[in-house]
């Protein structure tokens, strides 16, 4: 199973995709219901692809909604050989982004 890594500093969330050839970066807050609530079902997503999770308090890491361009949590960003390739905030469809995953999988061979 995975397991989330806290983000420390603003270098570390530029690096994570680059250092894991499939990542996962969840950017939430401490205040936000919606992000507590579906943190549990990323974290399974990211165990079941074998996805390096990272998670981003924006609360203490503020610099990195502008440096990773999150307008609102929660968000997440899927990245593939150091490309993001899927991106989804605050109502986010987990089947549904799954799904897409997976052709992106399929489709790169």
């Amino acid at each position: 199973m995975a397991e989330w890594v806290q983000a420390s500093s603003l270098e570390q969330v530029g690096r994570w995709p680059k250092d894991h050839a499939r990542s996962l970066l969840w950017f939430g807050a401490p205040g936000c219901a919606v992000c507590t609530a579906l943190a549990p079902a990323v974290l399974a997503l990211a165990g079941r692809h074998g996805l390096a999770a990272l998670y981003v308090d924006l609360s203490v890491l503020p610099a990195a909604a502008g440096h990773s361009q999150v307008l609102t949590v929660p968000a997440l960003s899927l990245w593939l050989d150091g490309c993001e390739v899927l991106r989804e905030a605050r109502f986010i469809p987990l089947a549904e982004l799954e799904a897409r995953w997976l052709r992106l999988l399929q489709l790169r061979g």
